[in-house]
Parts: C-alpha cells; structure tokens; sequence
C-alpha cells in the first residue's frame, strides 16, 4: 500500500505540473519532478524520467517566448542544488546537452573540470552539442588548462566533433604549432570539417615536410579528402610512408580517370611493395588496362597470380585461358590448383591435355581441380577426345576415359560401358563398373542382373554381383533389390 500510494502522489504531481496551463518552467516545478530520482522504487523514478524529458520537451517548443533560456536556468538551478540527488543530476546533465543555452557554458565547464567523474564526462558531452562560440570558447580552454594528455585529447576531439567553421583557424594553427598532441588531433579535425579551406590546410602541412609521426596522419587524412589535390595524391602514391596509404592515393588517382593512371599503374607493378602491386593488378584489371598486367607476368608472385586468377574475365578468352594454363605450369601448387579450377571457366580444347593429366594423376588436389575443370568445360572437344581414348589400345588412355565418363555425358556412354564390362579386358571391365556404380539407373542395373545371371566368365559374374550389391539398396526398387539378395 505505502508503495501503492508513492506512485499515485507522484503520478498527481507529475500530471500537474506538465499540464497545459503552466506556461513557464521555473525551478520549483523541476525540483518537484526530479524528486522522484530519489525515490527507490523503479517505476517511480522511470515516470521522473519519462516526465522531466516532457516538461523539457513542452517548455522549449516552437512558440514557448524563451523557452530555451528559462528552462536552461531551471534546470541549472537544480544542477546546482544539494538535495538533488546525483541520478537526477545524470538527467539533467543530459536534457542541457539536447537545449542548453550559452547560459549553461561556464556552469558546466565547472562541472567538466570537477571531481565527479561521471558528471564531468556528462557535461563534456553536453558542451560538445550546444551551439555558440561560447561552448567552443570553453572546450579551447579546457584544451589549454588541461595537464593530461588523455583528458586534452578528448577536449579536442569534442572541439572537432562540433564541426565548427570557426575551428578551422584553431586547428590550422594547431597544426602548425609545437605541441604535438594538438597536431596530430589537429590533422583528425581538420579532415572531419571535409572542407576544401580544410584540405588546403592539411595539403600546405604535408609540403612543408612534416615529422614522419606527422606525416602518416597527414596521408591517411588526404587520400581521405574529395577536395584533395591530384598533384598531393600523386606525392603520397610515389612516396608514402604507409603502403596503405599509397594504394588508396592509387586507386583515388585511377579511379577518377587521370592522365598519368598508366603510368601510376606500370610503376606499382614494377616495385616491390606486393600490397600496392596487388591493388594495381586489381585496378589495371577493372579499369580496361589489362595490357599492364600481362607485361609483368614474367615476375608475378603467387599473391599476383592469385588476383589475376580471380579477375580473368576482365581478359578475352583466348588471354583468359593463356593465362590460366601459364599459372598451372608455372606456378606453386596452390596457384596450379587455382589455375585449373579456372579452365572451368575458360578452358578450350587446348586445355584438356592439362586437365587430362592430372585427372590421371596421383596428386588429389591437383585432381580435385581437374575434376571441377572436367565437369563445367564448355568444350565440344572433349567428346571426340574421350572417344579416341575410349578406342585407344593403350589401357592407361582408355581407364581415364572411362572414370572421366562419371563427370562427363557423352552421347552412349552407358552402351560403350556395358561391351567394356562384358569384354575381355578384366582391369577395364572393373573400371566401367565402378563409373556405372555412380551414373547407373534402375534399368542399367537389371541389365547387369541380368549379364551376371548369364556370364560364363565367374570372375566377371563376381565383379557385377559385388557392384549390384553395393548400388542396388540406393537405387534399385524392392524387387530388384530381393533378386540381387538372391544372387
């Protein structure tokens, strides 16, 4: 009951004071309202919250004769006030950063140089939302009272993070001063303002060559810029301290169409920095040169052949296959294995010789890549090959081409299959069952019931049993199946 009653005075309260007759905010209304922080009960001090955030809301709306500044005054007025509990003061620290008035500044830069943590960093962020010279005034002299480094670096940030015009004298003169902290942090306000007198002033500090610890910053700021000169791009891409840097110098210079990307793209290919080579490979290949990555084929790494692998659409066919078919022969194992996995997508009938080879091989990578290649080949050739092969006196040839018919369906395949099982050849026979084992329907499998039902060759009989028994449950129906059981 007493908590019962505690909700329903306050609810009274707090209904009365937000009411629409009460037109002005004064301090007594909000010492009411904040009341309620003090109060234990959860529910009671949501409905403080829920209606200090309304009176703020309704005293300050368009219409209210300086509603602002009487409810800044207001709310200074319990700020400052001991019976105020410190949850409310939370909450009002935060409704002055939403509409606080110049009145507010000194008040809170007070609190901002205070002992109580919490409060301080509240009114931080307070100052850092309300407009006017005077908060940044006050942030300029926080920056310069302050002894520690931590706390003037946050001061500074919340001067940039208001992105006042007027900062740009303050951070260019930062910029150019001694103290060390103020310039690096200048560097980071100055690219937040993105304006082109911001620009101007980052691009004047990296010619008048910087410290190197200053020079890092002032390249991740310009290739960051749209308003950074072309000629500032191309100093950074030539001689950047962080290779990071120079790529996005780069790809700004080539993707904006400049005269010298050519020459740009050449250079990077032909230096030793594999991270800018790689974003020239990508550029080169994505903007039509693709000309300046086949000159430097010669030298490529496995990291370039691996861009090249992954972008050879961007080269006609015949390239695109040249290409893949080079990376198989010469590069490491990785790349061979990317390499044929690639034929898959461009590989012709020149390409089956290799594929061929390492489907054959011992090497199950390898095979596995010639098996993806095998597969997805769009070459008409590969019919004719397996044919010749499939007739070729040498069983190593014909062996292949019987395993290749599992990845490949060649006009009757199934009929060649079936006169190998039944042929004189035992080692290709047992080779056409197992591609039958994995191509094989219902009606192939009573075919071979039935040639095992009437072989005179027991051998031949035993092989087709075994491969009845080990398909027939996957595949065949339950009649099929009990007559194999039977075998």
């Amino acid at each position: 009951m007493k908590r019962l009653r505690q909700i329903v005075s306050f609810l009274i309260l707090t209904i009365g004071v937000s009411s629409p007759s009460w037109s002005n905010p004064n301090t007594d209304d909000l010492l009411e309202i904040v009341r309620g922080f003090s109060e234990e009960d959860p529910e009671i001090q949501y409905q403080a919250r829920a209606r200090l955030a309304t009176f703020v809301a309704r005293q300050t709306a368009p219409g209210q004769r300086e509603g602002a500044e009487k409810t800044t005054q207001g709310l200074l007025d319990c700020l400052q006030d001991p019976s105020v509990s410190d949850e409310a003061k939370k909450y009002i620290l935060r409704q002055l950063g939403r509409v606080g008035t110049a009145t507010a500044v000194m008040p809170l830069s007070r609190i901002m140089s205070g002992g109580n943590a919490l409060q301080a960093e509240l009114a931080r962020q307070a100052l850092e939302q309300i407009s006017g010279p005077e908060a940044s005034d006050a942030l300029k002299q926080a920056i310069r009272q302050s002894s520690e480094d931590g706390a003037r670096q946050t001061y500074i940030r919340s001067l940039a993070n208001r992105k006042d015009p007027d900062a740009l004298s303050y951070f260019s003169k930062g910029l150019e001063g001694e103290d060390s902290l103020l310039a690096i942090e200048s560097i980071h306000a100055l690219a937040k303002l993105g304006t082109s007198e911001a620009a101007r002033a980052l691009q004047r500090a990296y010619r008048s060559q910087p410290a190197p610890e200053l020079r890092l910053d002032l390249e991740r700021a310009l290739v960051s810029l749209a308003e950074t000169a072309d000629a500032v791009l191309i100093q950074i891409q030539e001689s950047g301290l962080s290779s990071a840097n120079r790529q996005a110098a780069l790809t700004r210079l080539v993707e904006s169409g400049h005269g010298q990307s050519a020459k740009l793209l050449r250079s990077s290919l032909s230096g030793s920095d594999p991270g800018l080579r790689t974003t020239a490979l990508h550029l080169a290949l994505n903007h039509g040169k693709q000309n300046l990555a086949r000159e430097e084929r010669e030298n490529f790494s496995a990291d370039d052949w691996r861009v090249i692998l992954g972008g050879l659409s961007a080269f006609s066919g015949r390239e695109a296959e040249d290409l893949a078919l080079e990376a198989a022969e010469t590069g490491n194992r990785e790349i061979q294995v990317e390499a044929i996995r690639a034929l898959a997508a461009v590989g012709s009938g020149r390409s089956i010789d290799l594929v061929l080879r390492h489907f054959a091989g011992r090497d199950q990578g390898m095979k596995q890549a010639a098996i993806h290649a095998l597969e997805r080949m769009q070459s008409p050739a590969w019919n004719g090959r397996l044919q010749k092969m499939l007739n070729s006196d040498s069983e190593s040839d014909a062996a292949t081409a019987i395993e290749a018919l599992v990845y490949r369906d060649l006009p009757n395949a199934k009929n060649r299959l079936f006169r190998i099982v039944n042929g004189e050849n035992a080692n290709l026979a047992r080779q056409a069952l197992r591609t039958l084992a994995n191509i094989a329907d219902e009606e192939d499998l009573y075919r071979l019931y039935f040639l095992a039902k009437r072989t005179d060759n027991e051998d031949l009989g035993n092989m087709i049993t075994g491969m009845l028994k080990r398909v027939t449950p996957g595949v065949g129906s339950l009649e099929l199946q009990a007559k194999v059981s039977a075998l």
